[in-house]
C-alpha cells in the first residue's frame, strides 16, 4: 500500500530507491490510499510502478532486493514470540496477506531482516524529579 507519508519522504529525498538491486529508482506497490494530493502525485509518476498483488507479494520477487527490510504491524506478541497480526481472539481484525510473505522472502534472501511492530501498551513514564537536598528539601540546580 502506497500512502502519503511515502510520497512526503520521497519528496524530501529521504527515500530515493536508488540503491535497490531490483528495479532501482522505483517504488513497487499494489495500491494506494491517501489524499487527493497523493493521487495527483501518483498520476503518470514514473517513480511508482503498480503491479498485481500476486506478483508484488511473491517471495521470489521480493528477495531480488539485497538488504530487504520487512516491517509488519502486529496486534500482539506472546511470551514465546508468536505474532498475532490478523485476529483478536476468534474475531478477524485484518486481512491475511503480506504479513507472512515478506518475512519469508527476507529469510530466503542473502541479507536483510524482518521485524514486527506493535503499539506500546505501557503508560508514558513521568519525568524524573530533580534531586533535593536531604536536610532542607530544596531542589538542587
Amino acid at each position: 500500500m502506497f500512502v502519503d507519508s511515502m510520497m512526503e519522504l520521497y519528496e524530501q529525498g529521504v527515500i530515493t530507491n536508488a540503491r535497490k538491486a531490483f528495479r532501482p529508482g522505483k517504488f513497487i506497490t499494489t495500491f494506494a490510499m491517501g489524499s487527493r494530493k497523493l493521487y495527483d502525485w501518483l498520476d503518470d509518476n514514473v517513480a511508482v510502478d503498480f503491479q498485481r498483488g500476486r506478483w508484488v507479494n511473491n517471495p521470489a520477487v521480493i528477495r531480488e532486493n539485497s538488504r530487504m527490510v520487512s516491517v509488519n504491524n502486529c496486534i500482539s506478541v506472546d511470551l514465546t514470540g508468536q505474532v498475532a497480526s490478523e485476529s483478536i481472539g476468534p474475531a478477524q481484525y485484518s486481512a491475511p496477506a503480506a504479513s507472512r510473505t515478506r518475512p519469508r522472502a527476507r529469510w530466503t534472501a542473502p541479507t536483510g531482516w524482518a521485524r514486527a511492530s506493535s503499539p506500546a501498551t505501557a503508560p508514558p513514564r513521568a519525568a524524573p524529579s530533580p534531586p533535593s537536598c536531604p536536610c532542607c528539601r530544596r531542589v538542587r540546580r
